[in-house]
């Protein structure tokens, strides 16, 4: 069901927006427990609170940023390491301790990602007046010339890649493909 009007629709500058073109996508903004007056209701009284879905929101786009910004980190440091070993042994435990961490990093990103994406389809959900339903209905307009959404290179793309230049760099060390040059050291 989607929204076609609603009690804010009263206040708005742009009185006559609505998502109806997110129709033409499958599964767009799609939630599986609550419904849309559900949503509106809950953020009409979470106005007063301390804590909303906006302020949730907020929480969860600084974490995972961050954690974006670790992993980001640790890839550039195995890297680094893996240029920098002298032995064979070495470079293949760079690998798959990178792999290993870089893994779990990954897992952490992952989850506040699936967490993001829950929270902004209810906040689009809930209101038809609120800046990301009419950026996103501005988006939409565009086409295929806009990037659409950045959460999921954030949030899966880019660990992914990580994790599989790791896998990759293990594989090729292990069967010595990425051979570590003679130690000239005395």
């Amino acid at each position: 069901m989607l929204l076609q009007s609603n009690q804010f629709n009263d206040f708005s500058p742009f009185p006559n927006l609505s998502l109806s073109k997110m129709a033409t996508r499958p599964n767009a903004h799609k939630l599986k427990v609550f419904t849309d007056q559900e949503i509106k209701d809950a953020l009409i009284a979470q106005k007063g609170m301390d804590w909303s879905l906006y302020s949730e929101r907020e929480l969860l786009e600084n974490v995972i940023a961050q954690r974006v910004n670790f992993l980001v980190a640790s890839y550039a440091l195995f890297i680094t390491a893996a240029a920098a070993v002298k032995r064979q042994e070495h470079l293949s435990m760079v690998f798959f301790l990178g792999l290993c961490l870089l893994g779990l990093l990954s897992l952490a990103i992952y989850r506040v990602y699936i967490r993001l994406d829950v929270v902004n389809k209810m906040l689009y959900k809930a209101d038809d007046n609120h800046v990301l339903p009419m950026v996103q209905k501005e988006i939409l307009a565009l086409g295929s010339k806009a990037f659409r959404n950045a959460n999921p290179l954030i949030g899966k793309w880019i660990p992914i890649f990580c994790i599989c230049t790791m896998a990759v760099g293990l594989l090729l060390s292990c069967i010595h493909w990425i051979n570590v040059p003679p130690c000239q050291c005395q």
